[in-house]
């Protein structure tokens, strides 16, 4: 009976070693699995310089991403420089249409005069090259002047960032305040005795 509990004993840890043998194999397979992946993920991510194996190399998504980006900034560049044309031709078109139609608070063109280029007179009147050049000086300096009010207005705001980010002034430490008073424990200690000179 003894012999048949032992057998079933070692039958039982033998199974159980294999089990575990087995469940050891998976989860290092699955491990070397997961490895794989993830060595590919990251290669997919940073991409893979040529070498003899691969004389192309891999574009990785950090490559992509970067010529995403510069593409964006050329395409920034662009679009600013969009914007400044449409702003220079619809300053313009609202000046000669201006000078087109006229207007009634402006003044009259006195008669035999020259019209000032660019100007608008209450009288309507076709306008031609020397306007348009006038008009195009003007905006121009409105440019130049926006400018510099930006650079102004930049350096007002650097200034009061500074202000706000220093730190309070301390007090010179040879000011003519009154001196500084001791600590109650730093108390000054009584003389040391005076013996009499020892014989010679």
């Amino acid at each position: 009976m003894a012999d048949d509990d032992e057998k079933k004993g070692s039958a039982h840890e033998s199974a159980a070693a294999t089990l575990l043998l087995e469940l050891f194999k998976e989860q290092t397979q699955a491990a070397m699995e997961n490895t794989k992946a993830l060595r590919a993920l990251t290669m997919q991510i940073v991409g893979l310089p040529p070498d003899e194996k691969n004389p192309d190399g891999l574009i990785g998504l950090m490559d992509r991403l970067g010529d995403l980006g510069e593409a964006m900034d050329e395409l920034d560049t662009h679009m600013v420089g969009q914007n400044v044309m449409l702003a220079r031709i619809n300053f313009v078109f609202d000046r000669m249409v201006q000078i087109a139609t006229g207007d009634e608070e402006e003044p009259e063109l006195a008669e035999n005069a020259e019209p000032v280029p660019g100007k608008t007179y209450k009288k309507p009147r076709i306008p031609i090259f020397r306007d348009l050049a006038a008009i195009l000086i003007d905006y121009e300096k409105e440019l130049e002047e926006e400018a510099k009010r930006e650079s102004e207005q930049e350096a007002k705001d650097a200034e009061a960032e500074q202000k706000a980010d220093a730190p309070p002034a301390k007090p010179s430490m040879l000011s003519n305040g009154p001196p500084p008073k001791p600590h109650p424990r730093l108390k000054a200690l009584p003389p040391l005795p005076v013996s009499a000179p020892r014989p010679e």
